[in-house]
């Protein structure tokens, strides 16, 4: 029943009718006046009813950019709308979680997309070479421009930069031995640090990241490393031209042990990743 069939047109039993000197009896003239009321009760109950079992199909309503013209409709639409974002965020949570890089950004078209390896497609600049660092502008809106190590403060102990005669000493300790200035780094003697670093070649395998999500984990060997972080300091850095997808990883180097080094990282990497690590060894300071 629609809420429009108790839409009432006409009394039953209209006072206008009678007469003006009805020749009735009491009970009957009230029950005249009586049926008028109890006509509009049942109208109204009728309506009530009616609501309440499936008036909003009744109900008109129009609400823009919607094609529904009844508010059962308008719920109806919507409810399509709630569903489908429901299954888009799945698929999307889907796709980032299991195999993706662990999460999206805004590219420079108003678009979310999946970090990948090279990707021109997800917003990144064109430029760059290897080595070198995509840096956003933006945490929100991934906009930024490409960068070199040495732009960016960072810098490779194995190249010729810091050691040109290749003799394990970095030059600026040479040149102050040569001049016999013996109180450099912090006021110590020359004699407390070790004369020559260690270098190791490894590599993190894409396939030996663990963990059912990040942080993932991996432990490399590494000979030579010592378990007690007072007896070493330890660089670990890329090789060249994996910085961005090491800075992108989110991979830094969190324990050491006995001839191995463990390294976490945020989203497992989509290729092996080498490094080198760079091993200084603490000498103990000269006394007088």
């Amino acid at each position: 029943m629609s809420i429009t069939d108790n839409k009432i047109t006409t009394w039953t039993n209209p006072i206008v009718n009678e007469a003006d000197r009805p020749q009735r009896s009491a009970s009957d003239m009230k029950a005249i006046f009586d049926s008028n009321s109890n006509q509009l009760k049942d109208a109204l109950n009728a309506l009530i009813e009616a609501l309440a079992v499936g008036g909003a199909a009744d109900i008109g309503i129009t609400v823009d950019g919607l094609s529904g013209k009844t508010v059962s409709d308008i719920i109806a639409e919507l409810k399509g709308i709630t569903d489908d974002i429901d299954s888009a965020v799945d698929n999307l949570v889907a796709t980032v979680l299991p195999k993706g890089d662990g999460s999206t950004f805004l590219a420079n078209d108003g678009t979310w997309k999946l970090p990948a390896v090279g990707a021109s497609a997800n917003g990144l600049k064109p430029g760059g070479k290897a080595g070198d660092v995509y840096v956003k502008k933006s945490d929100t809106v991934y906009d930024g421009e490409w960068k070199s190590p040495e732009e960016l403060g960072f810098g490779d102990m194995a190249t010729s930069t810091y050691d040109t005669n290749q003799d394990g000493r970095v030059d600026e300790a040479d040149y102050a031995e040569a001049a016999g200035n013996t109180e450099l780094f912090g006021g110590k003697p020359i004699t407390a640090f070790a004369a020559a670093p260690i270098l190791r070649t490894a590599t993190l395998g894409v396939a030996l990241w663990t963990g059912a999500e990040a942080p993932f984990s991996q432990t490399i060997t590494v000979t030579g490393v010592v378990a007690d972080v007072n007896k070493q300091a330890i660089w670990p850095t890329p090789q060249p031209g994996y910085m961005a997808a090491w800075g992108a990883a989110g991979i830094e180097c969190t324990a050491q042990d006995t001839d191995s080094l463990t390294f976490t990282c945020e989203s497992a990497p989509e290729n092996d990743i080498p490094i080198l690590i760079v091993i200084v060894e603490a000498a103990k300071e000269a006394t007088t």
